[in-house]
């Protein structure tokens, strides 16, 4: 599995910012085009604090340790958090095809010692999808025991 991701600056918005989730990396890359033609126009995140924002830089795929049967359609990816010093900061640690076993990997972070203000959060994506990139426009919040999903009839 692969990651579309775009970095802003952490003083700007959590770094980085989820466009997708895609089940090899030549998706992943045909929507980094996507998003970078349509975006070179209007981009919604050309002002940012201490960055000079560079879309061919800024945007990138990169690859997320899977728990993922073969098949997936919907996934769960679970996300570190961490907030210091007027910054805002996301690791994506893993992906998994199974509910029960994203929320158990939470638990388990969740539960290590901290050092600084984090939390843990446990997002659902559909593979291979690039309507996210609508929602990278909106800051990121929590939802329902930290479990996203898309609104309705998008």
């Amino acid at each position: 599995m692969f990651l579309l991701v775009r970095d802003v600056s952490q003083y700007t918005e959590w770094n980085p910012i989820f466009l997708g989730v895609f089940s090899d990396e030549a998706k992943a890359n045909d929507a980094r085009a996507v998003y970078i033609a349509a975006t070179e126009k209007n981009d919604p995140w050309k002002e940012q604090a201490y960055k000079v924002p560079d879309l061919a830089s800024d945007v990138r795929t990169t690859p997320i340790e899977s728990h993922c049967l073969p098949e997936a359609t919907t996934v769960y990816l679970v996300t570190r958090h961490l907030e210091g010093m007027g910054q805002v900061s996301r690791w994506y640690l893993s992906v998994y095809s199974r509910l029960d076993d994203a929320l158990a990997r939470a638990a388990a972070e969740d539960a290590e010692e901290k050092v600084i203000v984090e939390y843990i959060s446990v997002e659902k994506f559909d593979v291979n999808d690039t309507r996210y990139f609508d929602y990278a426009l909106l800051p990121f919040k929590e939802f329902d025991g930290g479990l996203w999903s898309p609104p309705e009839g998008h």
